[in-house]
């Protein structure tokens, strides 16, 4: 997890648009807004704090065509990361139910 596979280009992607890619900084967000109007704008903030403040961090106006292939790449991409998730969070559900039980029955 956490890396790219940048090692042979895919669907036109060149090394050089791979590189370009990480010229600039990375912002970081914990939650995005998505507006559809004639193009999706896509608006990252970053919420945190116990009044759960709101930070603009950045912004992308996309055609919908490009939203479209990003939603596309998205879903693929993070597949196995959302099963591991899902996986994950049912475990621990489990033990806490577990631990629950095992706290009625000791009581």
């Amino acid at each position: 997890m956490g890396t790219d596979e940048t090692s042979e280009p895919k669907s036109g992607v060149t090394e050089e648009d791979l590189a370009i890619a990480f010229e600039g900084p990375a912002v970081y967000s914990n939650r995005v807004l998505v507006n559809v109007g004639p193009v999706v704008r896509l608006s990252f903030v970053e919420t945190f704090g116990k009044e759960k403040t709101n930070v603009y961090r950045a912004a992308v106006a996309l055609p919908h065509e490009t939203a479209i292939q990003l939603a596309n790449i998205l879903k693929a991409r993070l597949a196995e990361i959302e099963r591991d998730l899902e996986e994950f969070k049912a475990e621990a559900a489990a033990e806490a139910e577990a631990k629950a039980k095992a706290g009625q029955t000791n009581g």
